[in-house]
């Protein structure tokens, strides 16, 4: 199986995250509307911090392999 190259994952990285942004801000623009919108959004915004942090737990661990097995012999 071939390896893809670097600027592939990078890219595809980037657009998940700028896609996942705009799909939160429209749904807590939407539910802000409602009456018990802002339990709902202080409820997404805990939710989606834990989210944030175990993706940047992945990255971190990602790239430490990556570095461990490019530079270290």
């Amino acid at each position: 199986m071939g390896k893809l190259p670097d600027s592939v994952w990078d890219t595809s990285v980037i657009i998940w995250v700028q896609e996942s942004r705009v799909l939160w801000c429209m749904v807590l623009k939407a539910v802000s509307y409602t009456s018990w919108g802002m339990d709902l959004i202080l409820f997404i915004r805990h939710l989606h911090r834990k989210i944030f942090t175990v993706i940047l737990f992945f990255a971190i661990h990602l790239i430490s392999r990556e570095i461990k097995d490019r530079y270290i012999f």
